[in-house]
């Protein structure tokens, strides 16, 4: 009896493990198990469901068939149609029903699933209602709403900050670019106000100064200032901002992988660079040196570049259309044509060009004419001259003019907000505004 008893557990022992010598019919019930895709829950041991997350629907400590569904939950239960834990649950007066069987489960399984499925736009709309805004682009006046605020762009970002962390960050992405696609816009149509610009160059001077229209009581005089301006960049100050940008970029990767314990390299577009074609105007492959910057744009992919030329100076240009113009070179291979292109104060014309005394593309130093005094009145009557003699609605622009050496400000120097007036115009605004004067004090 022992001899056989032993055969036994050595059959179930080697059915149990899988070894060689187990029953054949344990090999079919194995098979059949495998073939079946339904999976029966049968029962548990230890914790089981109770220990992790679970619908309230599904919950074992307090059974929904016989326990009340919105009041007994434990400390796991998850709003079936929300999936979130029932005391985060906005509607769990409703929701502490949700179950997925039963007559109902059809209707409570679609609004589960619509909630997955919901968009971003109703989604917004459903966050900012929270935090004042009703009726949010739709424009109609209702309380304190969207509709009575519309365009209050301060009230709108006060409003963010009652939203969590991951709504805010979402919808100042959407409004971050929703103003970028604006101005875009608008620059394209010739709409966009840049309002106040300030002339930037390595060197910025008044170099002549003339009463237009003179003091007359409490209004000041009207001055017409030449400012003269240079745009630009000698070799060496490029080769120093470019090592100071790579110094910083090196600095900044030692600090994210001292954040996530690991260095993620990251490709550089910094760096000289020579034109792929030769410019039509320049009659030669143009250099620069270009530094990468990051969009201001909350989750922006692209990227914008600092480009700096010898005689221009600083501009802006978007990644992609800078690499399909230009291709990275060394510094030491356009160090020559950058002494050469900067030393030269000619247009891109050369010394032969028909307009040299007037022309200014592509120039290191250039002249801007400007009228500093009684700035509205001064804009509102060189509009007017321009419109009458050209007929052409020609916008002044508003700049600031400070005065600088080696990229400072002078000391002692000026510092002035004007209207300029483009180079083509300042002839005939002249001697309009000094008619105008002229009449005005003939009526006196």
């Amino acid at each position: 009896d022992d001899d056989a008893m032993d055969d036994d557990d050595d059959d179930d022992g080697a059915g149990f493990l899988g070894l060689p010598g187990a029953a054949d019919d344990d090999d079919d019930d194995e098979a059949d198990a495998a073939s079946d895709d339904d999976v029966e829950f049968t029962g548990h041991s230890g914790g089981g469901v109770q220990s992790y997350q679970h619908a309230r629907c599904h919950c074992t400590e307090f059974p929904f068939a016989s326990t009340n569904h919105k009041d007994d939950c434990c400390s796991k239960c998850m709003c079936f149609v929300c999936d979130v834990p029932v005391s985060q649950c906005a509607q769990w007066d409703q929701h502490c029903h949700a179950t997925d069987v039963g007559k109902e489960a059809t209707m409570w399984k679609a609004r589960r699933t619509a909630g997955r499925e919901i968009s971003f736009g109703y989604a917004a709309k459903t966050w900012l209602d929270t935090v004042g805004f009703a009726d949010f682009g739709n424009g109609r006046e209702k309380g304190s709403g969207y509709g009575s605020n519309k365009g209050n762009v301060g009230q709108f970002l006060n409003r963010l900050l009652g939203l969590k962390l991951m709504q805010q960050n979402l919808l100042f992405e959407v409004f971050a670019k929703l103003v970028e696609t604006t101005v875009r816009t608008a620059r394209r149509e010739g709409k966009f106000d840049e309002a106040i610009m300030e002339y930037d160059g390595r060197k910025v001077e008044i170099t002549d100064e003339t009463d237009v229209v003179p003091a007359a009581g409490e209004k000041g005089a009207l001055c017409h200032l030449c400012v003269q301006i240079d745009r630009g960049i000698a070799y060496t100050d490029a080769a120093q901002r470019l090592k100071e940008a790579d110094a910083d970029r090196a600095a900044a990767a030692l600090q994210r992988a001292a954040g996530s314990g690991r260095a993620v390299p990251r490709r550089s577009h910094n760096g000289f660079y020579r034109g792929r074609n030769v410019n039509p105007i320049a009659k030669k492959r143009l250099v620069c040196m270009a530094l990468q910057s990051r969009s201001h744009v909350p989750g922006e992919s692209s990227f914008t570049l600092r480009v700096f030329r010898p005689k221009s100076g600083l501009s802006q240009m978007p990644l992609v259309d800078f690499l399909q113009k230009y291709v990275k070179c060394d510094p030491k291979d356009v160090e020559r044509e950058w002494a050469e292109e900067y030393a030269n104060k000619d247009c891109w014309h050369g010394p032969k060009c028909k307009n040299k005394a007037t022309c200014e593309v592509g120039k290191r130093i250039v002249s801007k004419h400007v009228l500093a005094g009684s700035l509205l009145d001064s804009m509102r009557s060189a509009e007017k001259i321009v419109s009458r003699k050209y007929a052409n609605e020609y916008k002044m622009k508003v700049v600031r003019v400070v005065e600088k050496e080696d990229d400072t400000p002078k000391d002692g120097g000026q510092s002035v907000v004007a209207v300029e007036v483009p180079t083509i115009y300042i002839d005939e605004v002249l001697d309009g505004l000094a008619a105008e004067s002229e009449l005005g004090a003939e009526d006196v």
